[in-house]
């Protein structure tokens, strides 16, 4: 029974530091550290702004397989 508490334990500590590596505001490319990124809001005039951004088309919808069915 020991060794099931030791591996639960040791699952709780891990745990703990995979939320505390997640949580580092100073990541190269993240800004600030204590402000975090500027965020600035997307604008038409900007690369990649709102109304530049053009979505995929949908694809028709497919016809379901038939097999030795005529059409």
């Amino acid at each position: 029974m020991d060794t099931v508490a030791a591996i639960a334990a040791e699952r709780r500590r891990l745990a703990g530091l995979r939320l505390a590596a997640t949580d580092v505001d100073w990541a190269p490319g993240k800004g600030d550290p204590v402000e975090g990124p500027a965020r600035r809001p997307a604008r038409a005039d900007r690369p990649g702004g709102r109304e530049t951004v053009k979505r995929a088309p949908r694809p028709e919808p497919r016809r379901p397989f038939r097999c030795c069915v005529p059409d």
